[in-house]
């Protein structure tokens, strides 16, 4: 059965839609390309999903009690379609919306790294050689699956596999208009769209088949497109390109890692990784030879499938530290605590491992003393920072699955490069997450092997900085192609022995 649902957009002209009895709301919206903050992957968790709306819906579920002020207001994450209903979405705030020193008549690039989780674009001053962020979101993809294996097997429903283009097509498109409206600066100004993302991904936003990526013996059709001219936004037409790909489990993200390290110099006797849903990982040994793997690490250190995780936003705990057994924490924004972000599980679990209230098999101990601001609730079966934010059994669990992922990546890498860890002198750890850690509370909970020599490098978002290098240089496109070309490959999944492997890498 199919119910119309009713948007009225505040200051705007109502439209009306039709969507399945039984539907969750923010996914019914999501489907419509309207897509609402939901930092805490739709747990309920943050708040941030707060909608008015009127008509047949479920009940009011406890959790949403203390973000509800009136009435008519549902956290749309909750919410599920029973009946016709009229949803009212606010104009976005102009404070809300970044400001960017745009002007007419300007060589404007975009560049975009598409991760599985999360999205992040860039516009790119092509004359000044310039880059400012834009925006950063969730994957509204995830709807259809955490990582690229499920949304592979969603994709072999046709009406799914557009819907996924569709959705992260709009959301970009309705990124980069809502700035360049905001600095009153014509979208004819821009020249190109750069994509540098994991295959998968890559394949998405550009509408090509991705069942062969799923299954043995995970064939790639392309590793390269060709830049295109098919992409509408508003009424510019514009061109898009990405950076190369290596396999169907390494991508422009890895390759861009490769490819802006070598612009810094870091050439030889270096480990890379870029933490994320997909851990990618390469080694350039002594004579500059690469070696790359990539493991499935899961959403975890987004917040993704944690209990109370979410993305680093206003609201997030993004630090904790302790301080004479009174553990202390930041929350970005400086407002009330809603969630916790990546960094801030890491320091939360470390804190625990060392105050033996986990154990080294990630077993949680319910008796000890507790610290101060930290309690074990049997109801919600974890310790608390508040009443509403915890660390529960299964989010240790989902943590040591990440960690898992990667120290047994990393050791296969180290075994079939021929590089010993003694000899490695440069780790770079890449991606939005590794910006903010605690690198001895990361390294506590061995999510890589001890590189007793090396120097530790955070690199920040690389797989969106070779994007934007693409724009200010082509030479550097051209050099990533070539190194395309020269890369040993690790295939995970066909290596004998890694599922013992990774199961030893549980233990903290």
């Amino acid at each position: 059965m199919k119910h119309k649902i009713k948007i009225n957009f505040f200051k705007k002209n109502s439209e009306e839609y039709e969507v399945e009895d039984g539907e969750n709301l923010l996914e019914a919206l999501s489907d419509l390309g309207l897509i609402i903050s939901s930092p805490c992957g739709g747990k309920g968790s943050c708040g941030k999903c707060l909608v008015e709306v009127e008509g047949d819906l479920n009940e009011i579920e406890p959790l949403e009690k203390k973000f509800i002020k009136t009435k008519n207001q549902r956290l749309a994450c909750k919410a599920v379609v029973k009946g016709d209903l009229t949803v009212f979405i606010k104009e976005g705030k102009e404070d809300e919306i970044l400001k960017i020193p745009l002007e007419e008549g300007v060589d404007y690039g975009i560049a975009v790294d598409l991760g599985t989780t999360s999205i992040h674009i860039s516009v790119v001053d092509m004359e000044k050689k310039k880059s400012f962020k834009l925006d950063s979101f969730l994957n509204p993809q995830r709807r259809y699956g955490a990582d690229v294996i499920s949304r592979i097997a969603a994709a072999e429903d046709k009406v799914k596999f557009e819907k996924m283009i569709f959705l992260i097509r709009n959301e970009i498109a309705k990124a980069v208009v809502k700035v360049f409206d905001n600095a009153k600066v014509s979208i004819d100004n821009i020249k190109n769209i750069v994509f540098s993302g994991n295959t998968v991904m890559s394949y998405l936003i550009f509408g090509e088949k991705i069942s062969s990526l799923g299954t043995y013996p995970y064939l790639t059709d392309k590793l390269e497109f060709n830049e295109r001219n098919d992409w509408m936004i508003e009424d510019k037409l514009l061109s898009i390109k990405s950076l190369p790909m290596v396999s169907a489990f390494l991508g422009g993200d890895l390759l861009g890692g490769v490819a802006f390290l070598d612009f810094k110099g870091y050439d030889k006797d270096t480990f890379f990784i870029d933490l994320g849903t997909n851990g990618e990982m390469f080694i350039r040994d002594s004579v500059g030879k690469i070696t790359a793997t990539s493991c499935a690490m899961g959403p975890a250190l987004e917040g993704m499938n944690i209990s109370c995780g979410m993305t680093a936003e206003n609201g997030a705990i993004n630090h904790l530290k302790e301080n004479d057994k009174v553990v202390e924490y930041s929350v970005i924004g400086e407002k009330e605590p809603v969630g916790l972000s990546g960094t801030a599980i890491v320091d939360f679990l470390s804190i625990m491992t060392k105050n033996g209230l986990v154990l080294k098999s990630g077993l949680m101990k319910k008796n000890l003393e507790n610290l101060k601001l930290v309690s074990y609730n049997s109801g919600t079966s974890g310790y608390h920072l508040t009443d509403d934010i915890f660390l529960s059994q299964k989010d240790v669990r989902n943590i040591q699955l990440a960690k898992g992922a990667s120290l047994a990546g990393a050791e296969v890498l180290l075994k079939e490069s021929n590089v010993k860890r003694e000899n490695v002198k440069y780790v770079v750890i890449a991606g939005a997450f590794g910006e903010n850690l605690d690198l001895e509370n990361f390294k506590e909970l061995k999510f890589l092997p001890n590189f007793e020599n090396a120097e530790y490098l955070f690199m920040g978002n690389t797989s969106l900085k070779a994007a934007e290098q693409v724009l200010f240089d082509e030479e550097f496109y051209r050099k990533s192609v070539n190194f395309q070309k020269n890369i040993t490959t690790v295939e995970l999944s066909n290596y004998k022995g890694f599922n013992d492997l990774f199961m030893e890498s549980f233990e903290f």
